[in-house]
């Protein structure tokens, strides 16, 4: 690749690293909030609908579906049926007993 195509490439994708940066956050919230709420644990058996979800949580039923759904579009959780959740890759970190579990992180 030249240096030219390689500005280019730069160029191209800066407007979503800066957005990346700027939303960042959110996704760093919702991870907190799930692992708050034992979330990944609750999921360990398999998928759960988000209103069982939010009974077993005491939280608030829509709150908590935008909440999994935002991370599910980054891969966290699964939305395998709709409004229904179960675990991902990513997810099985946040169970409390997996031994590489980085769940307290989270929390922290």
């Amino acid at each position: 690749m030249s240096e030219g195509s390689a500005a280019v490439a730069d160029v191209s994708s800066a407007p979503q690293q800066l957005f990346q940066m700027m939303t960042g956050y959110w996704v760093t919230q919702a991870l907190y909030v799930a692992a708050k709420l034992g979330i990944a644990d609750l999921l360990a058996d398999g998928p759960v609908h988000c209103d069982t979800l939010a009974r077993k949580t005491d939280v608030h039923p829509n709150s908590l579906f935008r909440t999994l759904r935002a991370l599910a579009s980054v891969g966290v959780f699964s939305e395998v049926e709709n409004e229904c959740f179960a675990l991902s890759p990513s997810a099985a970190l946040l169970l409390g007993s997996a031994p590489n579990s980085v769940r307290a992180l989270a929390i922290m």
